[in-house]
Order: structure tokens, then C-alpha cells, then sequence
């Protein structure tokens, strides 16, 4: 994973946490639980150029589509 992707995935996770209102823990947990790491690494280009919000939806409906 390069370094890019490390950093906006850490961006991803914080901004989930914040709208979430999750703790870091628990944002771990759950990026762990939901392959959340593989799916940033694969959708960089595009999630890079959506807001947070819509990063935070664009998340909910993978892991719902992943259930």
C-alpha cells in the first residue's frame, strides 16, 4: 500500500469516526471487520474526489452490500 493511500485511508477513517461519532477503536474495528483497508486501497481515485459525506455513504452501502 503506498503511502498515499495510507494517509487518505487514516482521512477516511477519521471522518467516519467524527460523523459516526465512533471512537478510534472502534472505527478500527470495524474498517478491520468489513475489509474497509482493501476496499479504500481499491476505490482511492474514486473516493478521493467525493466529500466525506458521501465517503461515509459510498462505506454503508458496501459493507450492507457485502452482508
Amino acid at each position: 500500500m503506498s503511502k498515499d493511500i495510507i494517509e487518505f485511508t487514516a482521512y477516511l477513517m477519521e471522518n467516519y469516526r467524527r460523523i459516526k461519532n465512533m471512537s478510534g477503536k472502534e472505527v478500527a474495528a470495524f474498517f478491520e471487520k468489513n475489509n474497509l483497508y482493501d476496499f479504500a486501497e481499491r476505490q482511492y481515485d474514486f473516493l478521493h474526489t467525493e466529500c466525506p459525506e458521501a465517503n461515509v455513504v459510498t462505506i454503508d452501502e458496501f459493507v450492507v452490500g457485502a452482508e
